[in-house]
């Protein structure tokens, strides 16, 4: 078997999964979201006058979601996509393989597709490709949401410990769509198989295009959480300046006390006194502050998300170093 259609039969049985996983992820991503959406309301985030545009919003998100129009307007973007870009659509395609299992090159040149062909051109393709956009469907609209409820006035807690005034949680919410952006990794990542193995390529000519592609993933997943970066920088801005003030009163009135009237006391009425301990309090608390993120996600969720999303690029490796190769390097490079 070429390595055209070895690949072609990767991507086969790589998308049979990853319908499977698109499908799944129904379990995985809803719970969460509506999780997070009772938390926005339960909270206090959400000040109770601004409970009803709270409520909108999530009325739109659900009409959104369950209109038919948009389902209607995939389908049909699924089944041209699929047509427009069919295999064997160009002629370095046909130079590249003659004969695949989706189709064979007759001698008048003209493209016969198979019986596998014609399954993946009416059922599994747009299939795929209909289950795929339509999660894009539900983040767009997610992050439409995200955006409403950023112009509401929000009651944030500064010294909250997620460190981006108690909205932490909506990172999580933001994460578990990574498998969505994980299934089209992988259809990227089929495409630059190809134009190693059919094109002549090498893994090192291809590296810009997926580090800028897993970029641009990260944006698009985290980059609704922006929306939240104003009102968080005028928490930190207020409370920094209202710890601050109350750190010097804090910081007064310990001196006074103990440099003043209790100076020199080292005996059990310095141990059982609540004074040092408010200070660490208030000194944890004022960390808390001013180590607030611009935006509600860690460095390290990122990364995590950046790695999961270099999986489906990591057996392009392959083309060139045998397993045994990357073994050995990876024992070099620990040794």
């Amino acid at each position: 078997m070429s390595s055209p259609d070895r690949l072609s039969t990767y991507f086969s049985l790589s998308a049979g999964g990853l319908m499977a996983l698109l499908l799944l992820a129904d379990r995985s991503i809803d719970p969460v979201i509506h999780a997070a959406m009772k938390r926005l309301e339960e909270s206090g985030i959400v000040p109770a006058a601004e409970l009803p545009n709270l409520k909108a919003a999530q009325t739109n998100l659900r009409s959104a979601r369950d209109s038919v129009w948009p389902d209607v307007a995939i389908v049909v973007l699924a089944f041209g996509i699929t047509w427009l870009f069919k295999p064997g659509y160009d002629d370095s395609a046909l130079d590249a393989v003659a004969t695949s299992w989706l189709w064979a090159l007759e001698e008048d040149g003209n493209v016969r597709y198979s019986v596998a062909g014609w399954w993946y051109l009416l059922i599994s393709g747009p299939m795929f490709q209909v289950i795929l956009f339509r999660w894009f469907w539900r983040f767009f609209i997610w992050s439409a949401f995200l955006f409403r409820v950023s112009h509401l006035r929000l009651v944030l807690r500064p010294s909250h410990p997620d460190l981006a005034g108690g909205l932490g949680f909506l990172s999580t919410a933001q994460q578990t769509f990574v498998a969505v952006f994980f299934a089209f990794a992988t259809v990227s990542s089929s495409t630059v198989a190809h134009e190693i193995l059919a094109g002549g390529g090498t893994l090192i000519d291809a590296r810009f295009e997926v580090v800028v592609l897993i970029l641009i993933f990260v944006v698009i997943i985290y980059g609704p959480l922006l929306f939240f970066g104003r009102q968080i920088f005028l928490a930190r801005l207020s409370a920094l300046n209202d710890y601050g003030a109350l750190g010097y009163k804090l910081s007064e009135a310990f001196d006074r006390k103990w440099f003043g009237e209790n100076r020199g006391e080292t005996g059990p009425g310095l141990l059982s006194s609540a004074d040092p301990s408010a200070v660490a309090d208030y000194t944890a608390a004022y960390e808390n502050v001013r180590a607030m993120r611009p935006i509600p996600v860690s460095i390290r969720t990122i990364v995590m998300t950046v790695g999961i999303l270099l999986i489906p690029f990591l057996p392009i490796a392959l083309t060139e170093f045998s397993l045994q190769d990357l073994f050995q390097r990876l024992v070099e490079s620990l040794i």
